[in-house]
C-alpha cells in the first residue's frame, strides 16, 4: 500500500512538469504593452522580426497563422491558461503577457515548445493570456543555425598539413 501512495505522489508531482515548457520564463513583473517589435525589444531586443498575437482569449483558436516573411506559426493546445507553438523560422524569445506581467521564455533558435503560460496574478493564480509576441530570425535554409563544418572537415586538412610538415622535418635530419 505505501508503495501505491509513494508512486502516486510521483506521478502527481511529475505530470504538471512533463507539460512545463522546455526552458524557464523570466518573469516581468511591470509589462509595458506595446507593438510587436517594441515588446521584443523590451525583452532584450532578439531576432529581427515580431509578431504580436492580440487578444488572445478572444479570437486566437488553435491553428496555423501566417506571420509574414514565408514564416508561419502554428499554435495548437490553446486556451485562456496555456498552448503549445511550432514556427518554420527560429525562434529567440516568446513574450506571454497576463494582466500587466509577462512571462518571456528565451530560446536559443528554438522552433517549437509547449506549456507555455502567463505569470501567476496578484492573487496568485494563473493569470489568464491576455497576448502573446514572438520573436524570431530569419531563416536561412538550415533552420537559422549557422553551418559549423564537422570534425573531419576542418581537422583532416589541418592533420594533413601537419603531418606533411612532419614527414619532410624527419627526411632533413
Amino acid at each position: 500500500m505505501r508503495r501505491i501512495l509513494v508512486a502516486l505522489l510521483v506521478l502527481m508531482v511529475a505530470m504538471p512538469l512533463a507539460m512545463a515548457a522546455s526552458v524557464a520564463p523570466v518573469y516581468f513583473g511591470n509589462w509595458q504593452s506595446g507593438n510587436a517589435e517594441d515588446e521584443c525589444q523590451q525583452a532584450g531586443g532578439c531576432g529581427e522580426f515580431a509578431y504580436k498575437f492580440d487578444d488572445w482569449g478572444e479570437s486566437i483558436p488553435s491553428g496555423e497563422y501566417d506571420v509574414g516573411g514565408g514564416n508561419t506559426i502554428n499554435i495548437s493546445n490553446s486556451d485562456l491558461k496555456d498552448f503549445d507553438w511550432e514556427s518554420e523560422y527560429p525562434v529567440c524569445a516568446v513574450i506571454v503577457v497576463g494582466g500587466s506581467s509577462a512571462n518571456v521564455y528565451y530560446y536559443d533558435n528554438a522552433t517549437s515548445d509547449s506549456g507555455l503560460i502567463a505569470p501567476l496574478n496578484q492573487g496568485g493564480q494563473q493569470a489568464d493570456i491576455s497576448h502573446v509576441t514572438f520573436c524570431f530570425n530569419e531563416d536561412n535554409g538550415n533552420g537559422g543555425i549557422e553551418e559549423i563544418p564537422e570534425f573531419p572537415t576542418v581537422a583532416l586538412p589541418i592533420a594533413a598539413i601537419l603531418g606533411l610538415a612532419f614527414f619532410f622535418q624527419r627526411r632533413k635530419e
